[in-house]
C-alpha cells in the first residue's frame, strides 16, 4: 500500500471513530427525551454499522 492510500485509510478510520463517538453522545442524550426514540434507533443502527466497518478494516 502506498503512503497516500495509507493516509487516506487513516483519515477515514478517524472520521468513522469521530462519528461513532458523536452518535454515542446523541444516543445517550436521547434516553431523556422519548420524542427522540425513533431517531435514537437510527443512530444506533448507524453506530453499529460504523463499528462493523472499523472492525473489518482493522
Amino acid at each position: 500500500m502506498n503512503d497516500s492510500l495509507m493516509v487516506d485509510s487513516a483519515i477515514s478510520h478517524c472520521e468513522k471513530l469521530r462519528r461513532v463517538l458523536e452518535l454515542e453522545d446523541w444516543i445517550r442524550e436521547a434516553r431523556d427525551h422519548p420524542i427522540l426514540a425513533r431517531a435514537a434507533e437510527r443512530w444506533q443502527e448507524e453506530r453499529d454499522q460504523l463499528i462493523a466497518e472499523l472492525e473489518i478494516s482493522h
